[in-house]
């Protein structure tokens, strides 16, 4: 690093609080998303609260050690006790069900999750907020700068995270388990921790060094020789009440097997993909679709095949081919290795062949017409399932169908009580999948099943059909029978069924999920009905609302702050935009996520590659604003062309991803255009990283001093980015859509330009 910091270990020192903050927020994600079972919004619950502690630390904490005269031995013990940490807020993630005396496969509400998620990351996050403001505390008493204080603790801290990212993504989540990274991470802070403060018996500086590498050396011995069994209990712990037989990291998620006598069961983020035996759910999972079709040869099976779907799908004699995709290999081969021989022969059959491939991109990429399609996969209540519920999705089922093919999914439903949360989100997929297919089935019950065609006449709602085919193909089951089709197609279920489907407003889109948003709702009916009028009341938020709230804002800011000879408007400038590019770099962030995921369908195996490029753009962008060739004449100018920047850049993602979404229907993206997504992330890491210490240059002018400066300017930053995280995923981006969110962005940033035009430099 630059010439002026007397301590060479200082700058690594500075850049393992980036590092361990990315790593341990990447690694407790996933952890969380088992809990909550990957609902979308506990991903932006978890990125917002991780971001508001990490604020409280760095602000609100950090004013308590503002008189610091001993910023080392500070940073030191900060780091002792972040190490101590590690290991603990990983046992509490695995306990915190438990505390609250909710049970592994049942549903977490919102306040729970609040709740869990508070508690959690409350350590990590408020120690790491804590360090930022000490280091800068630190690099200024070695250089006596304060601006370029500030700035390089920015970039090394933002280089250290876009480090951490990489790492995690191409190593540690690939080849360790979530207590050996802890433990590393704890290793690595343990031995900044003895270096920084010294922590040493002697004094000679050779005897310094022998202690300090033997106790390293002894601790980390010891530490990766108990992280197996500190994972094995952890694992215990999380499955509290099962026979736990194996738990797996995959970089698609999380995998657990479990026993309860001679039932075996499989889980994919803590939720339950299928059971065995379990024929009912086999059966039922792929006999209705089947019979009707009149005679069914090439059937593609997305999901559900591991749990009894291709054997029964193989009953069907007139079958010659089953095609079943499956994203994750690691679930097929355990399921090889655990289920009964019985259960995996038909894996070996002839007629079947395996894709280990995301299910949407497989459509998109074979060249292959079936007869029937059927989707087995769980409600869309994340933003990555909903696309295959999407109108976009529909329309690229539809091209792969055989004339007369027939097309089914199911949801789950209610057979004699659907309320309105139920009857919205029913009659969203219901009007989605009508605006495709030309005919609909609907087969009612605890799970609704929607049958499509795209020719008419081909379906029958008419038992006596589907029971004629049965015995004409001679199946052999034990519940999808003579009498059990007829119970579950009766006209009156059928009747009721259709009565509380209703005509909607808006179609499910891949960039406007508003069929996970109600999915979201439905989920809330069953915890507050609080939180689901909170929902429900967003609703009717318009775009032109939010867009004329802004709007006003600017126009209170400069009516009551601009003065003509007055420098009133310099100070709410620079926090207006702090705040606004926080907001929108961290929402670019999660619409860039989410347009990846939409297109290739698999974020997770990217998640930290797209974090790794926004924090690498981070360190790119402060590296340049604190160069010494920009000169304190340059700074407002280059302040205010950061702010335009950023106005013009979520236009420019809209831009991007609408030509990317288009060509995709037509074109499949090969693997590396992949990597345009991080590369943009980065972008607007380029912007706020460089706007950031730029707006710390200018809010020393006004004579505050460098303590408050740091941990209040961070703060808000922080803050801004905790909102953006929690508002665009939750509500933004599922009721106004994609686009919509990123005009707003462009609106935001702005109004920060407008405020910044009328305001007047401080000298």
């Amino acid at each position: 690093m630059d010439s002026y910091i007397k301590n060479r270990f200082i700058p690594w020192a500075i850049a393992l609080i980036g590092f361990t903050s990315i790593v341990a927020q990447v690694v407790l994600m996933r952890e969380l998303v088992v809990i909550f079972y990957g609902n979308e919004l506990s991903l932006g619950v978890m990125l917002g609260v991780w971001l508001f502690w990490t604020a409280i630390g760095s602000s609100v904490i950090a004013r308590a050690f503002r008189k610091n005269r001993h910023p080392r031995l500070v940073i030191s013990l900060i780091q002792l006790i972040l190490s101590l940490s590690l290991p603990s807020v990983l046992i509490l993630v695995r306990y915190s069900k438990t505390i609250l005396g909710i049970n592994t496969g049942e549903m977490v509400g919102f306040v729970p999750m609040l709740l869990i998620t508070f508690v959690v990351l409350a350590p990590i996050c408020l120690l790491s907020g804590l360090l930022y403001t000490t280091a800068i505390q630190l690099l200024h008493k070695e250089t006596n700068i304060a601006s370029t204080s500030i700035g390089t603790v920015y970039l090394l801290e933002a280089v250290g995270a876009g480090t951490g990212g990489v790492v995690a993504s191409f190593l540690f989540l690939q080849f360790l388990s979530p207590a050996r990274i802890f433990f590393f991470l704890s290793f690595l802070n343990l031995t900044s921790a003895m270096v920084i403060g010294k922590l040493s018996p002697f004094r000679t500086r050779f005897y310094q060094t022998v202690w300090v590498l033997f106790v390293i050396l002894f601790l980390g011995t010891i530490g990766f020789s108990f992280s197996g069994k500190f994972q094995r209990l952890c694992d215990k712990i999380l499955w509290r009440g099962y026979n736990l037989v194996l738990t797996q990291n995959t970089v698609f998620g999380n995998l657990a097997v479990t026993r309860i006598g001679t039932q075996i069961s499989f889980f994919q983020n803590g939720l339950l993909m299928f059971t065995v035996p379990d024929r009912l759910t086999a059966e039922e999972s792929v006999h209705f679709t089947l019979l009707e079709h009149p005679h069914p040869e090439k059937v593609l099976l997305i999901g559900g095949g591991v749990g009894g779907g291709i054997e029964e799908t193989l009953r069907h004699p007139s079958v010659k081919k089953v095609v079943y995709v499956e994203l994750d290999p690691a679930v097929v081969s355990l399921a090889k290795k655990f289920l009964p021989p019985e259960y995996v022969e038909s894996f070996k059959n002839p007629k079947v062949v395996i894709h280990h491939i995301d299910g949407r991109r497989f459509i998109k990429k074979t060249s292959e017409k079936f007869d029937v399609i059927i989707l087995n996969l769980p409600n869309p209540y994340t933003a990555q399932i909903n696309r295959f519920y999407t109108l976009e999705f529909f329309r690229e089922v539809a091209r792969k169908l055989r004339s007369g093919g027939v097309f089914s999914l199911k949801v789950i439903s209610s057979e004699n009580a659907i309320g309105p949360e139920l009857s919205n989100f029913l009659s969203t997929l219901y009007a989605t999948l009508k605006s495709v297919f030309s005919e609909i089935v609907l087969i009612p019950g605890e799970t609704t099943r929607f049958i499509g065609s795209n020719q008419t006449g081909e379906l029958t709602a008419d038992p006596k059909i589907l029971v004629q085919r049965l015995k004409e193909r001679k199946l052999k089951t034990l519940y999808v029978r003579e009498y059990y089709l007829p119970y579950q197609m009766t006209k009156e279920r059928e009747n009721y069924l259709k009565s509380k489907l209703h005509t909607v407003t808006s179609l499910n889109r891949d960039f406007k999920p508003v069929g996970y948003f109600y999915d979201t709702i439905l989920w809330a009916t069953y915890f507050s009905s609080g939180f689901k009028k909170l929902f429900l009341g967003f609703t009717r938020v318009k775009f032109s609302f939010i867009v004329g709230f802004l709007i006003l804002i600017t126009l209170f800011i400069i009516i009551f702050r601009y003065r003509r000879g007055k420098n009133l408007l310099f100070t709410p400038a620079i926090l207006f935009s702090v705040f606004g590019v926080g907001f929108t770099e961290i929402s670019v962030e999660v619409i860039l996520i989410l347009g990846f995921q939409v297109i290739y369908g698999y974020v997770y195996q990217q998640l930290a590659i797209i974090v790794a490029g926004y924090m690498i753009g981070l360190a790119l962008g402060s590296r340049i604003a604190i160069s010494k060739k920009v000169k304190p004449r340059q700074i407002f100018s280059l302040f205010r062309l950061c702010q335009l920047l950023m106005f013009l850049y979520p236009l420019f993602i809209m831009g991007f991803l609408w030509i990317f979404h288009r060509l995709s229907f037509s074109v499949l993206h090969p693997f590396w255009t992949g990597w345009f997504f991080p590369f943009f992330t980065g972008g607007a890491g380029f912007i706020g990283g460089c706007q950031f210490p730029l707006a710390n240059r200018l809010y020393l002018r006004t004579g505050r001093p460098i303590e408050r400066v740091a941990g209040f300017l961070y703060g808000l930053d922080l803050i801004g980015s905790s909102g953006g995280a929690l508002m665009a995923s939750a509500f933004f981006i599922p009721i106004l859509g994609i686009f919509s969110t990123l005009i707003i962005l462009a609106v935001l940033n702005l109004c920060g330009m407008v405020i910044l035009l009328f305001a007047k430099e401080h000298p």
